[in-house]
């Protein structure tokens, strides 16, 4: 069965879309990576990663 709304995460062609995305890019590798930091001395690359995924959580969000 398939999922299906109108916000960004929920249907199956954009939830496939952001997942292709993600693996095209690396993005959710390099987020990762960057969260794996050490905060001392990475934390604005951290604080940006954490607001990116904020970002696309707040999308998700959304009721359209």
């Amino acid at each position: 069965m398939g999922a299906w709304g109108t916000a960004a995460w929920e249907n199956d062609g954009a939830a496939d879309w952001f997942g292709d995305v993600f693996d095209a890019t690396g993005l959710a590798r390099h987020v990762e990576e960057t969260l794996d930091g050490d905060p001392e001395d990475d934390h604005q690359e951290i604080r940006a990663a954490a607001y990116l995924l904020s970002a696309l959580g707040a999308a998700g969000r959304r009721k359209g």
